[in-house]
């Protein structure tokens, strides 16, 4: 399936920049993942997805594209081209929106952020609500670690939204651990671990048949995967606050099992 991800578009808001770093640091009393910097991790990334179609500026994710709302003028003088998912591609309906444990710190030196002022729990559920708001009619996914205390409306209760099916669970990960912002090297969330990752996603009814289990836990990439691969050409996702990928990677794992 060469053009897998052929309607993906990956994204971020303040997306990473090359800088010097040093494989010996230490965060939170952590080391690092391992001795990859998240921008070339990233650029990896990039490259294996785009080998698969997936949709980039170049070597880069897009940039500036907001999983929040822009509700006035001064967005777009504080952030300069500043866009909404749906922008990315007006001649198309965007019907697949996912991101990985969104939270309130850029990615780079620029400390400014778009969108919600609140943090920890409580950005996570914000996120998830912007994004059921930004893609009426489309299917929604987020991870986050299990140590936050997300919490979920019922569908329809924005009686503009389409009507979809929320499932929430335990993720089956295949690689992924959700990490801190930064341009130097790759830190884990502290108290996150790859088997207590969650994940959260807003169903359309049509695509309920792809959800796939493994015993107790959702495979988001299996799921995610089979979902983007049945959009037609008039539709089209988008990946959120991508920072180096890792989330987007567990869909290419995902594909080199079912093709």
């Amino acid at each position: 399936m060469k053009m897998a991800f052929r309607n993906l578009y990956i994204t971020d808001f303040d997306h990473l920049v090359e800088q010097s770093t040093d494989a010996t640091d230490i965060w939170e009393s952590q080391t690092p993942l391992d001795a990859v910097s998240a921008y070339d991790q990233m650029l990896a990334n990039c490259d294996q997805l785009k080998q698969y179609g997936a949709l980039l500026d170049g070597s880069h994710p897009f940039n500036r594209v907001s999983g929040f709302a822009i509700e006035s003028d001064e967005d777009y003088t504080q952030f300069p081209g500043i866009k909404s998912p749906a922008e990315l591609d007006s001649s198309r309906t965007l019907k697949f929106l996912m991101w990985g444990s969104p939270h309130p710190n850029a990615s780079s030196s620029n400390s400014d952020f778009h969108g919600s002022n609140a943090t920890s729990s409580v950005y996570k559920t914000n996120a998830f609500e912007s994004m059921a708001w930004l893609a009426p009619s489309g299917s929604i996914f987020m991870a986050f670690p299990e140590k936050y205390r997300v919490e979920m409306y019922q569908p329809m209760h924005d009686l503009q939204a389409t009507n979809r099916i929320l499932v929430c669970g335990k993720m089956l990960s295949r690689y992924y651990t959700p990490m801190a912002s930064g341009n130097g090297m790759r830190f884990p969330v502290p108290g996150s671990s790859i088997d207590g990752v969650m994940v959260s996603m807003l169903l359309l009814p049509e695509h309920m048949k792809y959800l796939t289990m493994v015993g107790d836990r959702i495979d988001f990439g299996s799921t995610a995967f089979k979902i983007l691969n049945s959009l037609s050409d008039t539709e089209f996702g988008v990946a959120l606050g991508v920072y180096d990928l890792s989330l987007e990677m567990e869909l290419f794992h995902a594909m080199e099992i079912h093709t």
